[in-house]
Parts: structure tokens; sequence; C-alpha cells
């Protein structure tokens, strides 16, 4: 019976978020409204609520508009509605968030992390390509590692805040 109530309430929650992005969107449908958004930020802050009307989230995901350029922040759960491959990638790159604040000298972005640091102009080509081929190094030399500690607080300071777009 309690998976049912928890079913009912992602199902409800589910459906406010199909009627707010398409009062959002151009397109009359879910169907064509989905189509119009595209992840364009991550970041941490604790309080906030999805779109969905989901309480207290922290992992937040902003999406915007390519028809009107509005922008809506939704959960690391609903942004998979939108694109499954960014979705997926948000979701890895908040738990990589998680290690490199534990310990930024010594932990190593993931890849999907890397990804969207450089999808959103946080690392350049050439920073993305080093820490890319530094994920399977074992041993990187000084110089290697405090290019890495520097890409990893890049990552941080972009991915910890909400920027202004």
């Amino acid at each position: 019976m309690m998976g049912t109530a928890s079913t009912n309430s992602e199902t409800e929650k589910f459906h406010i978020l199909q009627a707010e992005v398409v009062r959002q969107s151009l397109a009359p449908s879910w169907v064509g409204a989905k189509r119009e958004w595209y992840l364009v930020h991550i970041y941490e802050e604790p309080g906030g609520t999805c779109v969905c009307t989901h309480p207290n989230i922290t992992k937040r995901c902003v999406i915007r508009n390519r028809e009107n350029g509005i922008d809506l922040v939704v959960g690391n759960t609903c942004v998979r509605h939108f694109d499954e491959e960014d979705g997926t990638k948000a979701s890895s790159a908040f738990e990589s968030l998680v290690n490199l604040r534990e310990d930024p000298m010594s932990k190593k972005p993931n890849q999907a992390l890397l990804d969207l640091g450089l999808k959103f102009n946080v690392i350049t080509t050439k920073s993305f390509t080093f820490a890319s081929g530094l994920l399977r190094k074992k041993k990187p030399t000084p110089k290697q590692l405090q290019w890495r500690q520097d890409i990893n607080h890049a990552l941080i300071a972009a991915f910890s805040q909400h920027l202004p777009f």
C-alpha cells in the first residue's frame, strides 16, 4: 500500500511538471513542449522546490526554452524527462561534486562533470582534454596535480551556485 501512495504522488508531480512546462512553452502539448527545453546549468543549493512542487531539493538543474528563452529550475530527477543523457550526466556530475568537495586536492572529477564543465564553458577544451586524460593516470606529476586541483576548484565554484545568465 505504501508503494501505491508513493507512485500516486510521483504521478501527480509528473502531471504538475507537464502542465507547467506546457504553460511556459510555445508547443500546446507535453510531447512538443519538452523538446523546447535544454539543460543550461546545474548547481547545489539546499531548500529549493522543483517545478513539479517537490520540496527541499538541493541538486538543481536549470533548463531553458530554446523558443522563448524562459528558464525553469527542476530537480535532478525531473531533468531526465527532457533529455535522458543530460539528466544522467547531471546526476553523475552531482555525485562527483560531493567527492571533490571532500578532497579537491586528490579527488578526480568524473567524465560527466568534465563534460558539463566543458558544455557550460566552466573549463576550456584544453583543460577538458587534460583532465579527461588524467582520469586514467595513476601517478600524476606535481604539475599535473596542480592543474587538476585548479580545474577542481573551478568546477566546484561554478556548480555550487546559481549563476546569472
